[in-house]
């Protein structure tokens, strides 16, 4: 038969994956109630809630809302996390990111490659409108960048188009936004035992390994305690800082993959609330002539 994507709606979604629970443990208690404490208390029912059923994680939201209206905030907050890298090849809700790739012609004639930098008006761009209300989501956005291969320019263009990476290609991260922080990201980070100043660089990691469960104070980006089973510091540019080059370009034709995300494990996508709003992206490329200046 043919093969067709099925894409979830948002009352389905995948069944969680976990692991086995061990056989000893230590938890937070995050809730304390009365007698007289009723299945209706624990997860009520309703036009509200039961759309939900087939969405763990969405219906998990209204868990003793009844009786403490913070109970699930607070329970994400002191709960556990299980790792997912996402897989552009599956269609998932988490793989929530744009792609699209870039063939990039060098003419220089030289056998040394040539290096390739990010230039001046390589930016992002928000309607002035939602910029105050989306500060923490947009100071997450994050554009990357995967060299996948390079070919001689009289490559048949299928073959240059249909290039795969085989594990071994290089990638750079461009954080355009990477020392800003909003209040709201600052006292919410302190929760998680990281200490954020407006104004100071961020680092980022990313997941490297499916697992879990995390406890979340683990799992967020910068915490003192992130697992590097889990999480790795991801080469990145930071904003304005173009002096390091993406990657080496040589004389032929070489694709790129371009990508741009919502950061889930930046310290700012913390703040997660807003109405939305279009993003606009600009990406302005220069190489330098090494293959020249290194031939004496």
């Amino acid at each position: 038969g043919i093969r067709k994507d099925v894409y979830y709606g948002p009352n389905i979604k995948p069944y969680p994956v976990n692991t086995p629970l061990a056989d000893s443990f230590k938890k937070k208690v995050t809730i304390k109630v009365e007698d007289n404490i009723t299945t209706d208390h624990i997860m009520p029912a309703g036009a509200k809630v039961l759309p939900y059923r087939s969405n763990i994680e969405k219906i998990s939201e209204f868990c003793f809302g009844q009786i403490d209206q913070d109970f699930p905030n607070r329970t994400k907050e002191n709960g556990f996390v299980t790792t997912t890298p996402a897989n552009e090849s599956i269609s998932r809700e988490f793989n929530n990111f744009i792609a699209f790739d870039l063939f990039l012609k060098n003419v220089s004639g030289s056998p040394i490659p040539d290096n390739l930098y990010l230039e001046t008006g390589t930016e992002f761009g928000i309607d002035n409108d939602a910029k105050e209300e989306m500060r923490g989501l947009f100071n997450s956005v994050r554009l990357g960048f995967l060299k996948i291969g390079s070919m001689p320019t009289n490559t048949n263009p299928t073959v240059i188009q249909n290039l795969k990476c085989n594990n071994n290609c290089e990638s750079v991260i461009y954080e355009p936004n990477s020392s800003n922080h909003t209040n709201l990201s600052i006292e919410r980070a302190l929760q998680y035992g990281v200490n954020l100043v407006d104004g100071e660089y961020f680092p980022t990691y990313g997941c490297i390994k499916t697992g879990g469960p995390i406890y979340v104070k683990n799992a967020v980006s910068g915490s003192p305690n992130l697992d590097p089973n889990y999480f790795a510091l991801q080469k990145t540019v930071k904003e304005g800082d173009f002096t390091d080059p993406l990657f080496e370009i040589p004389d032929g034709v070489t694709k790129v993959r371009v990508y741009l995300w919502i950061e889930g494990q930046d310290i700012d996508s913390l703040e997660t609330d807003s109405s939305g709003s279009d993003i606009s992206v600009s990406i302005n490329l220069i190489k330098d002539t090494k293959g020249y200046s290194d031939i004496e």
